[in-house]
């Protein structure tokens, strides 16, 4: 997938992965990480576990993680659209953008104000 249109299906379900625990775990283990498992595993868990919180805290902490962009139109852009998969994400999952609505901009500060690790 183009990265400029946000995260891929594989690493969305990567960050699923690392959320998940238990029983859930155990439903999702037997898909291979690959985007093509991604719609299989949140299908699973919805139908089977009914554990759509754990699908709903991987998008948020994939929020929260987001690395900080730079001055640069390219690294802007991917932030915002990383940003808006996750969020259209939630809101597929019944989750209001007014319901979190403040943490978006909390994210969006946070992503361009941080200090360079370099």
């Amino acid at each position: 997938m183009n990265k400029k249109y946000g995260l891929s299906d594989l690493e969305k379900f990567n960050y699923l992965r690392v959320q998940l625990s238990g029983e859930a775990n155990l439903a999702t283990g037997e898909f291979l990480l690959s985007s093509n498992n991604y719609s299989k595993a949140t299908d699973t868990l919805q139908e089977h576990v009914g554990l759509s919180h754990k699908i709903i805290t991987a998008h948020m902490s994939a929020l929260l993680e987001l690395p900080q962009q730079s001055n640069h139109v390219d690294s802007l852009k991917s932030g915002f659209n990383n940003r808006e998969t996750n969020i259209r994400a939630l809101v597929t999952f019944g989750k209001s953008k007014d319901t979190f609505g403040d943490l978006r901009v909390l994210i969006l500060k946070n992503s361009l104000m941080r200090p360079n690790k370099s």
